[in-house]
C-alpha cells in the first residue's frame, strides 16, 4: 500500500505528508524512496529512507514513512517507534498521527490509537483518513463500551460529509445503526452504500439482517440471495439465509445453506444453532442434538444452543437429560422466558404436573404475556383434571395471540371434551399449523371445505391420525356415500382388508397406493368440521364393522379349548408407546391380574411393553394372542368370539365398540377428548361403558370397580 493510496474501504491507508524542500541529495533520495514506496517495493523504499536517515537522523518525513513501511511489513511495534520519533521532531503532522493510530490499533492499543486519530482531526479537520480511523477504533471500543457507538457514528458521518460516496463509511454507519436498534436508519445507510457500489456483498447481507429485524422476511431472503449471487461462499450470508429459511419453514433449503457454510469450515455457533433448528423441523433429532452440541463446544454459555440441545433431547424423549440442560441454562440466564417455559414443558412430559404448573406460573410472573407459558400452564391444569382453569389459560393465550396454533388446538380438545362440537371441530383444524403437524398428503387435489357441492363427484378421504381415529370416523364415508358422493377411502394398510369387507360400495385403498383421479380430497378428521357435526348428528350406530364369518369360525375353534370360565374377556393394557399421552393412558398387565379370577382373559393386543412381556412370561393364566394377529381383520375375528372387551384407550377398544361388542374402556384422569367428562357412556359407541381414574395413575382402583361390575354382570 503506497503512502497516499486511497482507502481500501476497510481502514484508512497510511497517509503521506507534503514533502518539505531539502538539500538536493537528501531530497532526491527521499523522492526516490517515495516512488519505490508507491510501486509497493517496500525493500527498496526502506533502504532509501534509511539512507536519508543516515544523512539526517531526525528527518521527520523519512522517519514517518519508514514507520509506514514497517507497518506494511507486519512490524507495527517498530512502526510505532519510528512514527513517534517523527512526531517528536514535527508534531503538527496529521498524516503521521493517522498512521500512528493505525499501527497502535493493530497492536490492540485502542485508546492510544483513538488519541492519535483525534489529534489528526484537530490538526486537519478535513482529513478523511483521520475520521475514518477514529470511527473504526471507536467501533472497536464500543464492543465493551456501547456508549462509544454514538461517537463512532458521528465519526463516520464526518467521513460522509467530506466524501458522500465513501462506501465503507456508509456501510459501517449502517452496521452501527443496526447495532443501536435504529433499523430504518441502518437500512437507508446500506441502500446508500449499494447505490455507490452495487456489488458490495457485505452491504446486501447486512441489509438482509435489517429487513429481518423489520419483519420484512421475503425482502430479506431476496437480499441474502443477492449477497450470494455476488459472493456464493460468503458464509455469514449462507448462515443468515439458512436461519431465515428455517424460520419460514423451509427446513430443507435452510439445511442446504448451513451445510454449504459448514463445507467452508466457517460455521459459527449461531450457524450451528440455526442448523440444529432446521434439523429439528425435519425431525432428525439426533443430528440436531449434535449440531447444538457443536455450538456449545464453541460457546459453552450460548443459551440458544442450550435450548436447542434440550429440545432435541425432549424430542428423543430423554426428558431427564433435557431437564439437566435447562437447569444449567437457568443458571446462565435466570430470567430467560424461553428457558423457563421449556423447563415447564419438560416437567409436563415427565408427568410432574404440579411442578410443571409451578414452573409455568414462575415464567408468567416474570412475563405475564408469555403465550407459550400460558399454553403449558393450560396443559398442566388439564392433566391435573382442572379443565375449566385450563380453558381459562388457553383463552388468555389466544387473547394475546389469536393465531397461536398450539393453544387453539388444545382449547379445541377441551371444547370437544365438553361436547361443544362446532367450536371444537373448527379449532381442531389448527392442528395443521402446530409445531409438528401431520403431513397434508394429496396436496395436488383440491381440498373439500364442506361448502363445495360434491354430489356425483369423487372425494378422496384420507386417514390422517391413528388407527382408532380411522375406525371411529370411517362411518362418515358411508354417510357421504349415501348422499351420492363417489368415495375413495385411504386407510392404514393393516385396516384395508377389514374396511374393504365392510364398505363394499366404497373404493378402499391403503396408504401408499396410488388413488384414482379425484375431484376433491379431505383428511378424515376434518370431515366433522366440513359436515358441521353436532352431538345430535353423530351416526349413533352399533356394529358398523363386522368380522369375516369364516375367520370368526376359525377363531371360535381356536379359542374354545382354552376356556375354563363362563365369561371370555379380551384385554388391551397398553397402546403405542410413541403416542403423546401413552404414559397416562397405558396401564400394566399386572394391574389386570384380579380379572383372572373372574373370567378367561385373552390379551388381544399386538406387542407388549417390556415390563408387561416379563410379567406375561411369569403369569401363564393370561393367554396372549398378539403373535397370531396379522391385521385388524384377525383382531375383529377374535373380538367376535369374546363376551366382553376391557381395554385402555387404544384402537382395540375402538374396534370392539365399532363392532357393537360390549366394551369397557379404562380412562386416565386426563382422558382423550372423545370420551368427554364425567359420563360413563359415549355418544360415539352405544356398547361402551367408561371407567375413569379418580386419582392420577390409580389403575388398581379402576380395576377394582371393573371387577365389581364384572361380578354383577355374571351374577
Amino acid at each position: 500500500m503506497c503512502p497516499e493510496n486511497p482507502t481500501n474501504e476497510k481502514r484508512p491507508a497510511p497517509v503521506a505528508p507534503k514533502l518539505e524542500a531539502d538539500e538536493p541529495t537528501t531530497a532526491q533520495l527521499l523522492a526516490d524512496a517515495v516512488q519505490a514506496h508507491r510501486r509497493n517495493n517496500l525493500t527498496a523504499a526502506q533502504a532509501l529512507y534509511e539512507a536519508v536517515l543516515r544523512t539526517q537522523p531526525q528527518h521527520p518525513d523519512a522517519l514517518h514513512l519508514l514507520g509506514v513501511t514497517a507497518y506494511q511489513s507486519q512490524r507495527p511495534d517498530l512502526a510505532v517507534d519510528l512514527i513517534r520519533q517523527a512526531l517528536d521532531v514535527y508534531e503538527e503532522n496529521a498524516a503521521a498521527h493517522v498512521n500512528l493510530g493505525l499501527a497502535l490499533q493493530s497492536l490492540d492499543q485502542n485508546e492510544e490509537a483513538r488519541a492519535s486519530f483525534e489529534r489528526a482531526t484537530t490538526i486537519d479537520p478535513s482529513n478523511v483518513g483521520a475520521w475514518l480511523g477514529l470511527g473504526n477504533v471507536l467501533t472497536r471500543l464500543a464492543r465493551n463500551d456501547p456508549a462509544r457507538r454514538n461517537d463512532a457514528i458521528a465519526s463516520f458521518e464526518r467521513v460522509i460529509a467530506l466524501q458522500p460516496d465513501h462506501t465503507f463509511a456508509l456501510h459501517q454507519l449502517g452496521v452501527l445503526h443496526l447495532e443501536r436498534g435504529d433499523v430504518e436508519d441502518a437500512l437507508r445507510s446500506f441502500d446508500a452504500a449499494l447505490q455507490v457500489k452495487p456489488d458490495l456483498a457485505e452491504a446486501w447481507n447486512n441489509r438482509g439482517n435489517a429487513l429481518v429485524t423489520l419483519g420484512r422476511r421475503e425482502e430479506a431472503i431476496a437480499s441474502f440471495n443477492q449477497t450470494l449471487a455476488i459472493q456464493p461462499d460468503l458464509h455469514f450470508a449462507l448462515q443468515n439465509r439458512g436461519i431465515l429459511r428455517a424460520y419460514l419453514g423451509d427446513a430443507h433449503g435452510a439445511l442446504q445453506d448451513f451445510d454449504a457454510a459448514l463445507d467452508q469450515q466457517n460455521m459459527t455457533a449461531q450457524g450451528y444453532c440455526g442448523r440444529g433448528s432446521a434439523l429439528l423441523q425435519l425431525q432428525r433429532f439426533t443430528d440436531a442434538l449434535s449440531s447444538f452440541q457443536q455450538a456449545l463446544s464453541d460457546e459453552p454459555e450460548n443459551v440458544e444452543a442450550r435450548l436447542g440441545q434440550a429440545r432435541s433431547l425432549s424430542s428423543l424423549k430423554r426428558y431427564s437429560e433435557a431437564l439437566e440442560v435447562l437447569e444449567c441454562a437457568v443458571l446462565i440466564a435466570p430470567r430467560n422466558s424461553e428457558v423457563l417455559t421449556d423447563r415447564a414443558f419438560v416437567l409436563l412430559h415427565q408427568q410432574r404436573y404440579d411442578e410443571a404448573l409451578t414452573a409455568a406460573n414462575h415464567a408468567l410472573s416474570l412475563y405475564p404475556a408469555q403465550v407459550e407459558a400460558l399454553n403449558i400452564r393450560g396443559m398442566a391444569l388439564q392433566a391435573l383434571g382442572k379443565p375449566e382453569a385450563a380453558m381459562s389459560s388457553y383463552e388468555h393465550a389466544l387473547s394475546i395471540d389469536p393465531d397461536h396454533a398450539e393453544a387453539s388446538f388444545n382449547a379445541s380438545l377441551l371444547h370437544l371434551q365438553r361436547g361443544e362440537y362446532l367450536k371444537g371441530w373448527a379449532g381442531f383444524e389448527s392442528r395443521w399449523r402446530c409445531a409438528r403437524p401431520n403431513v397434508r398428503r394429496h396436496a395436488d387435489v383440491p381440498v373439500w371445505s364442506g361448502l363445495e357441492n360434491i354430489t356425483a363427484k369423487r372425494l378422496l378421504i384420507w386417514a390422517d391420525e391413528g388407527f382408532g381415529d380411522t375406525i371411529q370416523f370411517c362411518r362418515y364415508a358411508s354417510a357421504l356415500r349415501a348422499r351420492g358422493v363417489d368415495i375413495v377411502l385411504e386407510v392404514q394398510p393393516p385396516l384395508k382388508a377389514l374396511v374393504t369387507e365392510n364398505f363394499r360400495n366404497i373404493q378402499v385403498i391403503a396408504r401408499g397406493e396410488t388413488p384414482p383421479a379425484c375431484d376433491f380430497a379431505i383428511a378424515l378428521l376434518s370431515l366433522p368440521d366440513a359436515l358441521k357435526i353436532e352431538s345430535s348428528l353423530i351416526p349413533y350406530v352399533s356394529g358398523y364393522l363386522r368380522a369375516d364369518p369364516q375367520a370368526t369360525e376359525t377363531w371360535r375353534r381356536r379359542l374354545q379349548p382354552a376356556r375354563a370360565h363362563t365369561t371370555c374377556l379380551g384385554i388391551a393394557v397398553s397402546g403405542n408407546p410413541e403416542h403423546g399421552n401413552d404414559r397416562n393412558r397405558s396401564a400394566s398387565l399386572a394391574s389386570f391380574t384380579p380379572l383372572l379370577a373372574k373370567a378367561d382373559v385373552f390379551v388381544i393386543q399386538k406387542g407388549l411393553h417390556a415390563q408387561d412381556a416379563a410379567y406375561l412370561a411369569s403369569t401363564p393364566s393370561f393367554q396372549y394372542l398378539g403373535d397370531e394377529i396379522n391385521d385388524f381383520s384377525d383382531l375383529a375375528a377374535i373380538i367376535a368370539n369374546l363376551d366382553l372387551v376391557i381395554s385402555v384407550d387404544t384402537a382395540t377398544a375402538h374396534l370392539a365398540a365399532a363392532m357393537g361388542k360390549p366394551t369397557w374402556l379404562l380412562l386416565p384422569v386426563n382422558c382423550d377428548w372423545r370420551w368427554q367428562l364425567e359420563r360413563d357412556d359415549s355418544p360415539w359407541y352405544p356398547s361402551v361403558r367408561l371407567f375413569r381414574q379418580r386419582t392420577i395413575g390409580d389403575w388398581p382402583d379402576v380395576i377394582k370397580r371393573v371387577c365389581a361390575a364384572l361380578s354383577d354382570m355374571t351374577a
